[in-house]
């Protein structure tokens, strides 16, 4: 069962948490591109945990956007929520693409990481300079190095990096697409990957979050088949 409680980022993960979590969350994102389907409102709150504790399904696809439609809104209207819009969404370019998932995505890695978002802003969604300030925001993280002095080895290995990084890359074209950043050195052995049950309550809350329609509107995509064998999680 799903729908009873979502993800929740209040405290900083273990690496062990955010390598599962980020492994189904991908795997899931991967599967919809796939099928055309671009989700534009991937965070936290769009993340459903089963009862088990273990295994998460994105959810409320209100906002996603079928590129094999024509009925579909137009890939360059704004949507999603603004601290995991991607910059050329902020920026009004127009034919974006499913990248801007894999943007939210290492927004959401990001969070689990830090326990707290990565860009964050006074402005609210619907605020005319919201956009502004989230360019600001972004523009200040990258400016330098900071993404690495913000994550340091201490807190995410070099190969957790290098996904965080790739997803985040500000131009769409150098940024990791989802089925790309599975195939990093970081989910090397991906046949242990689950969400540690002795840890559930740094990830998840208990709440009636999910409304009967959206439980029909979930995705049913992160379950993908585990490798036979089974390697030690790093």
């Amino acid at each position: 069962m799903f729908g009873s409680v979502i993800l929740l980022c209040s405290s900083p993960s273990s690496a062990t948490t955010v390598r599962a979590a980020m492994w189904q969350l991908l795997t899931g994102a991967r599967t919809m591109h796939e099928r055309g389907v671009v989700h534009r409102d991937i965070k936290p709150g769009n993340v459903v945990v089963g009862e088990d504790h273990r295994s998460l399904k994105l959810c409320d696809l209100g906002l996603a956007m079928d590129t094999t439609s024509s009925e579909s809104p137009p890939p360059h209207s704004r949507a999603g929520t603004l601290a995991y819009m991607a910059p050329e969404v902020l920026l009004g370019k127009g034919g974006y693409d499913a990248r801007v998932d894999a943007w939210s995505l290492g927004c959401v890695m990001a969070e689990l990481v830090r326990g707290r978002p990565l860009f964050e802003t006074n402005a609210g969604d619907d605020d005319d300079d919201g956009e502004v300030g989230q360019l600001w925001a972004i523009y200040e993280v990258h400016d330098g190095g900071g993404l690495r002095e913000m994550f340091t080895e201490e807190t995410l290995s070099k190969e957790g990096f290098e996904v965080l990084s790739g997803l985040l890359a500000f131009e769409c074209g150098d940024r990791l697409t989802a089925d790309a950043a599975l195939g990093m050195p970081w989910f090397d052995n991906v046949g242990a990957l689950a969400l540690p049950k002795e840890e559930e309550e740094v990830v998840v809350v208990t709440a009636p979050v999910v409304p009967e329609k959206k439980k029909r509107r979930l995705l049913d995509v992160i379950q993908p088949p585990l490798p036979k064998k089974t390697a030690k999680v790093f």
